[in-house]
Order: structure tokens, then C-alpha cells, then sequence
């Protein structure tokens, strides 16, 4: 039996850049060319993702448009360092109207931070990962940050309780030769 390690159920969400365009048609040949950043959890998903923006903001749609290249961008997660992430995003509330928020995480990646970003908006609002559109997310310094959670984690000394652990073990059975009673 292999063991591994445990860690938080994710969706896994990764970044990617996708790059799009109306159709060329005779009297504008060469369209204008939209990028925009986006988190999804596959590359199926971002496309769909792009595509309606691209009818929301621009009133292109998706029949008359044209994907031209999506990449998928890596972080360099070398250094393990936490780091503060600023989320400034709109969602659909389950009422069905749009409300913008800001919210801090502290993360390793721009990736974790929307990751929780999902979850937190999942557990407190009820809101699917599909209704929250992220408008930007920044990296903040210590001095920069706005919330009380994350400035207390920020702090230069903080240090987490580790309690004690004991393994709990039931001696139902004993081995043989022991000498249960004197």
C-alpha cells in the first residue's frame, strides 16, 4: 500500500491567455484581436468563458467569432513563498443580479488564490465557480493589504499551534507470553 499526501480537495483550476477575433469578412479583412486572461479548468472551458465575454462586452457572437490561439499560463512555483493576492471580480447573486467584490488571499499561486476564491464563494454565497468573473487580481504587499484576515497572517511572527499527538491505540489483544496478571 502506497501513501500520499493528503491535501484540500481542489478543482483544479489553471490559468490561461486566449486570444480571439470576428471573422474576416470583405469589408473588414482584418479584424481587431481580443486577449483576455481567464481561470477555467480545462481549455474547453476558457474558450466558452471567452466566448461570452467577447457577446457581452463587444456584441460579437460566438458564431461570428473565431478562437486564434489559447495558451495555458505556468507559474514559476520554485520558491513555495505565500504571497497576497488582491480579487476584484463580479457575480451573478441567486437572485440573479450582478455585484461586484473585492476579496484578499493569501496563496502561493494566482491559481490557489482563485481556487479559494471558488470555495469561498461557494461556502458563504452559494455562488457556482460559472457566475464569478474575475475582473483582475494583483499581487499586494504587507503595507498595501485592506482586510483584517489576511493583515494578521501578513505579520512577520506568527506562529501556529502544533498540539501534541498521540497515537490511540486499544490493547484488545495481547501478545502471547505476556504476563496479564502478577
Amino acid at each position: 500500500m502506497t501513501m500520499i499526501k493528503a491535501s484540500k480537495p481542489t478543482i483544479g483550476v489553471k490559468e490561461f491567455k486566449v486570444f480571439g477575433s470576428k471573422m474576416p469578412t470583405e469589408k473588414e479583412a482584418f479584424p481587431q484581436i481580443f486577449t483576455m486572461s481567464l481561470f477555467a479548468k480545462n481549455e474547453l472551458i476558457a474558450r466558452s468563458k471567452f466566448l461570452k465575454q467577447l457577446r457581452i462586452k463587444h456584441k460579437i457572437k460566438s458564431t461570428s467569432a473565431v478562437i486564434l490561439k489559447v495558451e495555458e499560463q505556468i507559474e514559476d512555483l520554485t520558491n513555495m513563498t505565500v504571497k497576497n493576492y488582491g480579487i476584484k471580480f463580479v457575480f451573478r447573486s441567486r437572485k440573479g443580479s450582478l455585484q461586484n467584490m473585492y476579496k484578499e488571499f493569501r496563496a502561493i499561486s494566482r491559481c490557489d488564490a482563485v481556487d479559494s476564491l471558488f470555495g469561498d464563494m461557494a461556502s458563504r454565497h452559494k455562488v457556482k465557480s460559472d457566475d464569478v468573473f474575475i475582473v483582475s487580481i494583483n499581487e499586494k504587499q504587507k503595507d498595501e493589504l485592506i482586510r483584517q484576515k489576511t493583515i494578521e497572517f501578513a505579520e512577520e511572527g506568527v506562529y501556529f499551534p502544533v498540539f501534541k499527538k498521540e497515537l490511540i491505540v486499544k490493547d484488545d489483544l495481547v501478545l502471547k507470553g505476556t504476563k496479564l496478571f502478577d
